[in-house]
């Protein structure tokens, strides 16, 4: 009831920021939970559209997908920073105005992580107390699928002539690869 109908007078509405006052409100800190189950679900519908590539490109596995992450931020509101902590588990710095977002990351990171890498982890989520916009992630790996358990066939082509594409078509759409071999043409 709280929520807006109509949103054509609104272009720039914030309807999540909204839902997570509301399941502030009404559930303290059982948001968590459905906040995180709601970012499960935006990655598994990124992932029936096809946009599971998008996060292969950034790392082979989920540690170097999260550090890779980190690495491309872009000078955005928000600061994401991940670095192996001493017992072995990922620990992720994150800052934002937006907490929802925070929130909503765990389910994601969760889900990324079990759809693409094939790793099951836990996400604990702890809001510094002194800067609010300030979150830290414990993220610690629960079971890692092998390589023989890998669902796709290996991609690796054996020989340049076995090229889905022809070298030179290659080079001019990635200049900035170089490919040596004694019989490259």
């Amino acid at each position: 009831d709280r929520l807006p109908k109509n949103l054509a007078n609104c272009p720039h509405y914030a309807y999540i920021d909204d839902i997570y006052e509301i399941l502030h409100e009404e559930y303290g800190n059982g948001k968590i939970e459905i906040l995180d189950k709601l970012g499960q679900e935006l990655i598994n519908l990124l992932n029936k559209s096809n946009m599971e590539k998008s996060f292969l490109c950034l790392g082979g596995n989920f540690k170097e997908f999260l550090t890779t992450l980190g690495r491309n931020n872009g000078g955005e509101d928000e600061i994401f920073i991940c670095a192996v902590s001493d017992n072995k588990s990922l620990e992720l710095d994150f800052v934002t105005d937006r907490p929802v977002i925070a929130f909503l990351l765990v389910g994601m990171l969760k889900e990324i992580s079990k759809i693409m890498y094939f790793t099951e982890i836990t996400v604990s989520i702890h809001q510094d107390n002194r800067d609010k916009r300030h979150f830290t992630f414990e993220i610690k790996e629960i079971s890692s699928s092998t390589e023989e358990d890998y669902p796709f066939p290996s991609l690796l082509t054996p020989a340049c002539h076995q090229l889905p594409m022809n070298v030179v078509t290659f080079c001019k759409a990635f200049p900035w690869h170089f490919i040596i071999g004694q019989f490259i043409f």
